[in-house]
């Protein structure tokens, strides 16, 4: 199977997202690129517990951050907790 790393990376740049991906620092919920530009924001109507919320967008952003770059993906996944 062909490496799928390249793919994503220019995926999210042809859309002006820079990775990686990472948590904003005044909002758990979003993620912003490299940049510190949104990208994605979970629950925006907080129907789900604050803790729930955390665990997923740290599974969004390793997904994506990993699939980019796996060596990156594991760096952040290490400095962050689903816990």
């Amino acid at each position: 199977m062909a490496d799928r790393a390249p793919d994503i990376a220019l995926a999210f740049s042809a859309h002006d997202v820079k990775l990686p991906l990472r948590r904003c620092a005044e909002c758990s919920a979003t993620l912003v690129d490299a940049d510190g530009r949104d990208v994605l924001t979970v629950d925006v109507n907080a129907a789900r517990p604050d803790s729930d919320v955390e665990a997923i967008v740290l599974l969004l952003m390793n997904i994506v951050n990993s699939s980019a770059d796996p060596s990156v993906g594991s760096a952040l996944a290490s400095a962050e907790s689903t816990t």
